[in-house]
């Protein structure tokens, strides 16, 4: 089996499964990185290096049997990516994340990655309905995987001393908000909902995608003062651990979901 991924995957070394480098993209790290997000052309430099790594992922498709692709993170550079992904002749086959759009419409690339693929998979019965007319007869539903064993990853965090490096006192209420914070996560109706319940903490984790930023004028909020913790950024899994140990329970407020890795 061949996997292509990032340049800085964090794939663990598996039997049989011979990782491939192939996309290169603009993490925000470095500062010539970091200066060129602030200027807003992240995602336009990273959509250029996309394309440009399509030869090599064509190179290695032509020696595949099934062509497996997990969603794409912009779906025209996607239909771009499986017209060329068809030259290699080997059966396409993808999983659909999410079959509802986050911001702008792109029905008419959805509906051409469902043409130029062999078969659809969606994680739930509902995603069915939402599915494409050009991959009705070609869809199956595999319910998303489980992520125990990615967790376990981070150990054993200890409560009481999660809480005391968060700042949070032993006996208070806490409720945590995990994952990429994009608008329609919910951040704002969470603020909106934690300022009218007096002493309940809010931990907010993850990486920026624009939440934090829609969200400035409410974490300004004088009911908020000193109950709200963010830790924004890639978190690795024993930081994780560390903020689902703090909690009493997690909220999960999405405007739009189908089903959540979360």
């Amino acid at each position: 089996m061949a996997l292509a991924t990032a340049h800085d995957h964090r794939f663990q070394p598996l039997d049989g499964v011979a990782v491939h480098r192939v996309f290169h993209y603009v993490r925000g790290h470095g500062r010539v990185a970091r200066a060129t997000r602030r200027l807003g052309l992240g995602p336009v430099l990273n959509a250029l290096r996309f394309i440009a790594a399509i030869p090599r992922l064509l190179a290695l498709a032509r020696r595949a049997d099934v062509i497996h692709t997990q969603g794409w993170e912009y779906a025209p550079l996607g239909v771009i990516a499986l017209a060329a992904l068809r030259l290699a002749r080997a059966p396409i086959v993808q999983t659909s994340h999410n079959t509802f759009e986050r911001g702008r419409s792109l029905d008419r690339s959805h509906a051409w990655l469902a043409r130029l693929t062999a078969h659809t998979i969606v994680h739930t019965q509902a995603d069915l309905a939402r599915v494409p007319s050009a991959a009705e007869g070609r869809v199956s539903v595999i319910p998303h995987g489980e992520y125990g064993a990615l967790a376990r990853e981070g150990g054993e965090a200890d409560r009481e001393a999660s809480r005391a490096e968060l700042g949070i006192a032993p006996d208070a209420a806490v409720t945590l908000l995990f994952g990429q914070l994009r608008p329609d996560k919910g951040l704002g109706d969470t603020l909106d909902a934690v300022a009218r319940v007096p002493g309940l903490r809010l931990l907010v984790a993850g990486e920026e995608r624009g939440a934090l930023a829609a969200a400035g004028a409410r974490l300004a909020d004088l009911r908020l003062a000193g109950r709200v913790t963010v830790r924004e950024g890639f978190l690795e899994m024993d930081e994780a651990a560390k903020l689902f140990a703090a909690a009493d329970t997690v909220v999960l407020p999405y405007t739009v979901a189908s089903q959540s890795g979360v």
